[in-house]
């Protein structure tokens, strides 16, 4: 009996043993795809308390689009609520462009055979930034290395004519707006079914800017008309005004007096000693502390803002690539905001293009959303800080965090319903007032915006050629 238990011993001894040199030879010799992030898989796997993270920013909600249009011919429907119908088109859009992209057999196609796909049955799916190609499948979850790599945004998913048994997916390229298209084994019944269960009957309420010839320059079918502005032909507006819902904003950071709990829990995200460190009150009783060779200030109005003196000295992200940095940055924010607030939904999403994934120093920037919609950030300058335009802003330099800007802010229904504007009728409102000097159009789409504090009103807000956003309020 001993000598079975001395063998039951040496056996488990033996594979512990196995284990343990066969992680040191994959964490020393690197042996995993390139750009592959084996801390990122860790934590896509095992989720902590029996679920995931409450409306937490993480791989799996970037690889979310920001809207969804489902076209039917006549009729057509657009989603951007993370709600069940939402949820149930979007993962299976996410799984045809993971394909397109995987694809070896991409043919270049013209804007005519774009324009067809959107006018058949089909998916429209619209990201909120672009992203290098490469890396943006990597965010699908796929670990491919030798695909094309051009920036994305915008997919089309069409079920195609009748004779093949593909499905086509079509690319766009975000810079230069050529179209690569992709056939996709999948199942053709089950898209057509699910286009016609979510394409309602939306006549008069929702067209692309080129049905409603907002895409022509001055000569419309033979008429000279005047056209005070160009839009991008699959621009989506919305013709009627809609009852919507405001928004409050409350500042957790601070109520007469900052929130000892959640300055204690900043401190320490920042590497900052929370009994220690030097600090001093400015005039407006914003609390600057210096430690590190860093500052960090906590203004009364939520904003945070951190700042590495010397820029080899900043928090270092723990990676050597883009995708390592992008994705340390997304976890800082996040655990963040779980360390502080545990029981409130982060939602926020990247606003900034995804696409030098060669760099180790970029800027990346996101936004607050509420019922799936953009809350503009606006903060005016005052005497302690600059304008805030972004409701995160984080510079990292050869991969660490050197500057780092957040308004600390949760948006929660007010209980009080308004009348939105239609999207046509801000459009006119816009171009009343503002020339765009012959900058086009490239979207269009509601925003919340402050109205009186602390409440925020449904809006809109355009996105021209030169990348210049327009609130239009």
């Amino acid at each position: 009996m001993k000598k079975e238990n001395v063998k039951t011993y040496a056996l488990v001894l033996l594979i512990i043993c196995s284990i343990g040199l066969t992680g040191k030879i994959w964490f020393e010799e690197k042996l995993w795809p390139e750009g592959y992030n084996f801390f990122s898989v860790i934590k896509d796997k095992f989720s902590f308390g029996g679920g995931e993270f409450v409306s937490s920013l993480t791989k799996e909600t970037i690889s979310f689009p920001n809207t969804v249009i489902v076209n039917n011919v006549e009729k057509r429907s657009i989603y951007t609520d993370p709600g069940e119908a939402y949820t149930t088109i979007a993962t299976d859009a996410k799984s045809l462009i993971r394909l397109a992209l995987e694809s070896t057999s991409l043919t270049p196609v013209d804007a005519g055979e774009w324009s067809m796909a959107i006018k058949s049955r089909s998916i429209h799916v619209t990201y909120p930034v672009a992203y290098d190609s490469r890396l943006f499948l990597n965010i699908l979850g796929s670990y491919k290395t030798d695909g094309i790599s051009i920036p994305v945004k915008e997919f089309i998913i069409s079920s195609g004519d009748s004779v093949s048994s593909n499905v086509n997916v079509y690319i766009r390229n975000h810079d230069t707006s050529e179209v690569l298209k992709a056939p996709v084994k999948w199942d053709k019944k089950s898209l057509d079914d699910l286009i016609v269960m979510y394409a309602a009957d939306s006549i008069g309420d929702l067209s692309y800017s080129a049905e409603l010839n907002f895409d022509k320059t001055n000569d419309v079918d033979g008429t000279n008309v005047e056209q005070k502005v160009f839009i991008e032909p699959t621009v989506p507006i919305q013709l009627n005004r809609k009852l919507t819902n405001m928004v409050r904003s409350v500042n957790p950071l601070y109520d007469h007096e900052f929130d000892s709990d959640v300055v204690s829990h900043i401190l320490k995200q920042f590497e900052y000693n929370t009994s220690g460190a030097k600090k001093y009150t400015e005039r407006d009783n914003s609390v600057v502390y210096v430690e590190n060779y860093s500052t960090l200030k906590l203004h009364p109005n939520g904003l945070v803002e951190y700042k590495a003196i010397d820029r080899s000295k900043g928090i270092s992200l723990g990676s050597t690539d883009f995708y390592g940095n992008l994705l340390a940055c997304v976890d800082f924010v996040n655990l963040m905001w779980q360390d502080i607030f545990p029981d409130q939904p982060l939602n926020i999403n990247i606003s900034s293009d995804v696409i030098d994934a060669k760099s180790k120093s970029f800027t990346l920037t996101m936004e607050y959303f509420a019922d799936g919609i953009q809350v503009v950030t606006d903060i005016p300058q005052t005497g302690t800080h600059g304008r805030i335009g972004h409701g995160v802003e984080i510079e990292v330099y050869e991969g660490r965090i050197v500057s780092y800007k957040q308004h600390f802010a949760i948006f929660e229904p007010a209980g009080i319903s308004s009348n939105s504007v239609s999207a046509i009728d801000a459009l006119d409102e816009l171009l009343s007032r503002q020339d765009l000097n012959d900058q086009s159009i490239e979207e269009l789409y509601p925003v919340y915006v402050s109205s009186q504090a602390p409440y925020y009103l449904s809006s809109w807000a355009v996105k021209t050629s030169t990348g210049q956003s327009i609130i239009i309020d």
